[in-house]
Order: structure tokens, then C-alpha cells, then sequence
């Protein structure tokens, strides 16, 4: 108990802060400017980037009135879609996304009252999806298993401990608790194929109680039975 009660206090301590979980909303590919044709910028390539699978956009600015932008090719040739809408203060807002890595030229034109025009090639470098999470473990190697799992992330279990040739385990119960509701609702747990004694499933609620018991071919007067008690953490980090 005190070795459970030891692990609690030092997730709400360190927490579980994932790089992503303290973004919020859309990337800013101009880094928060309003991107215009400065005389610089408007005959070369600026740079802007943004990740794989989180939305992002640019903010294109007026020099003068009755100045626009237009956007001279629908494809971007890599990876990047976009969508353009106006802004009430002039100028477009490019939203982008894109679902992998690469490199993507946004095709712009700038367009002055008078009719003189000015091509950019806005470059955008896109960062690839983060690898997913590795599932959280959990190595039982005791008949009453106390221990903390993550809620929402995928997790083995594995049975550590022994069984003799032609037994498994197998799950009795599995099921987790909300305080809320105030009752056990089932939680699913599958065997991981071609790895004995081992199972997969997703924490729930704020505790989880799964019961293994020993199977096989005949009868046994006492079977082996483990009993896996989980804090589920729920930690939100703040940011």
C-alpha cells in the first residue's frame, strides 16, 4: 500500500505531459505576423512550418488599397491542402493541413492596385506525424497486483508468473469504476495472439479490477487465481 500510495504521488507531482498536450489550437505558420510582399519577401521563397495531422494557417496582409491576392495554382505539389478566406481587414487567411511529412510551395501572387503583380513561393516545410505511444506495460508477477495505469492508453498486461505445460490464463472479470456511477461496468481485454499469458485493453474510470484465473485441458480442485487492482490516472497536465 505504501509502495501504491508512492507511485500516486509522484505522477500528480511529475504528471504525464505528452509535447502536444499543451497545444492549442491551429499553427501559425508566419509565427504571428500578417505576411506581406515587403520587397524582400516578395521575390524570394519565405519559410514556414507546420506539423503532419495539426491544422495550421497563414495570414496574408495589404500593402495598399485596392490591393489583393490571388492564389495561382490549386495544388501545392506535396503534401499541403489549403482553403482560402477572406479576412475583414483585407487580405486572405490560407488554412492548411496535411496528413504527412514533406515539402509544399504555396503559389501566391500578389496583386497591386495599379496592376503590377508579384509572384511569392511560399515554401512549407511540414514535420512528420509523431510516432504513436508505446503501450504502457504492466508485469504481474503476484497473486494480489496493485499498480497504476493511464487512462486511454493502450496497455499489456503480462502474466509473469509461470503455469505448468497445457494451462493458460484466463480472464474471469474485467472491469472498471467510475465515482459518478457508483457501479463496475465491463471493460474489454483480449489476449494478445501468439504471446501466452499476455493482454491487451484501453484503462477506464478512475479504478479497474481484472481477475485471471488458471485454465487448461482437465479439472483442477484449486486454480490459480490473480487479482490486478489498478489506480487509473487520469492526469491532465496544465499548461
Amino acid at each position: 500500500m505504501r509502495r501504491l500510495a508512492a507511485l500516486v504521488a509522484l505522477i500528480l507531482l511529475t504528471g504525464f505531459s505528452p509535447a502536444w498536450a499543451c497545444i492549442s489550437g491551429p499553427t501559425d505558420v508566419a509565427k504571428g505576423r500578417v505576411f506581406v510582399p515587403d520587397g524582400h519577401n516578395a521575390w524570394t521563397s519565405p519559410i514556414g512550418y507546420m506539423r503532419a495531422g495539426w491544422p495550421a494557417f497563414l495570414t496574408l496582409g495589404l500593402l495598399g488599397k485596392g490591393d489583393r491576392w490571388e492564389l495561382t495554382d490549386p495544388d501545392t505539389h506535396g503534401p499541403v491542402t489549403w482553403k482560402a478566406e477572406p479576412r475583414a481587414e483585407g487580405g486572405l487567411t490560407v488554412w492548411l493541413a496535411a496528413e504527412e511529412g514533406g515539402q509544399s510551395a504555396l503559389p501566391l501572387r500578389y496583386v497591386f492596385a495599379d496592376g503590377r503583380t508579384s509572384p511569392v513561393l511560399y515554401i512549407l516545410i511540414v514535420e512528420p506525424p509523431p510516432p504513436p505511444p508505446r503501450p504502457w506495460v504492466l508485469n504481474v508477477d503476484k497473486a494480489a497486483h496493485k499498480d497504476i495505469a493511464k487512462a486511454g492508453h493502450e496497455t499489456i498486461l503480462r502474466m509473469s508468473m509461470p503455469l505448468p505445460a497445457g494451462r493458460r490464463w484466463e480472464v474471469k472479470e474485467a472491469a472498471f469504476f467510475f465515482h459518478a456511477d457508483k457501479e463496475w461496468r465491463p471493460m474489454p481485454l483480449e489476449p494478445i495472439s501468439g504471446e501466452a499469458g499476455a493482454f491487451r485493453f484501453v484503462p477506464q474510470g478512475e479504478k479497474a479490477r481484472i481477475t485471471l484465473v488458471e485454465a487448461g485441458d482437465g479439472w483442477l480442485l484449486f486454480p490459480d487465481t490473480v487479482t490486478v487492482e489498478l489506480i487509473v490516472d487520469s492526469f491532465v497536465p496544465k499548461c
